[in-house]
């Protein structure tokens, strides 16, 4: 003899993907993410960071992967150091960003992590890729790049041509963490 559906399995078979969308929804809100990866149980607001913003420029080559490593804290320290491959050495600068800096940077990831972000994007180049990381909270990010992209010339093209890409999205909120941390050797080349 077959076994009677329960009220709840008659109620799941008949939903909705309008339906399990909302339920979604709910759950996530209530469990305290938020989009832009706040870690779980913490909010995210256009003036606070809620978990450290990790930015790693790297260029293959030979040895492997080099380049620098900027952290920015919620609290508004920073440091950069350089890398090669797993090794990360002792930080070149550290120091803090101002108030108003870090509510511009909040207000950026804020603003650009939503709708969440690929993990991946771009394409792998043939030969010695530069790739950019962005990593906050439960958001990682990798841009991947050719040998020779210059940040200064070749992301206002991409900026331009489609404003509210995922690249470009990814393009601005790397441009303003990098513009504020002193020196131009903060994060990069």
């Amino acid at each position: 003899m077959p076994a009677i559906p329960s009220q709840r399995a008659r109620c799941a078979a008949r939903s909705t993907p309008v339906a399990r969308g909302l339920v979604t929804a709910v759950l996530v809100a209530s469990c305290g993410v938020v989009a832009g990866g706040a870690p779980s149980g913490k909010t995210m607001t256009s003036a606070q960071l809620t978990s450290p913003l990790v930015l790693r420029d790297g260029q293959h080559g030979f040895a492997g992967e080099a380049g620098t490593v900027a952290t920015i804290e919620p609290d508004g320290s920073f440091r950069v150091a350089r890398f090669l491959s797993r090794r990360v050495e002792a930080p070149e600068q550290a120091g803090r960003l101002s108030p108003e800096a870090m509510r511009q940077l909040a207000q950026t990831l804020a603003t650009e992590l939503v709708p969440e972000l690929p993990a991946t994007l771009g394409a792998p180049s043939s030969a010695n890729p530069r790739r950019l990381g962005l990593t906050y909270g439960t958001t990682a990010v990798t841009l991947i790049l050719p040998p020779d992209f210059d940040l200064e010339k070749d992301a206002g093209a991409i900026l331009a041509s489609d404003p509210r890409s995922p690249t470009a999205r990814f393009l601005r909120i790397w441009t303003t963490a990098r513009g504020l941390l002193p020196g131009d050797a903060a994060i990069g080349r």
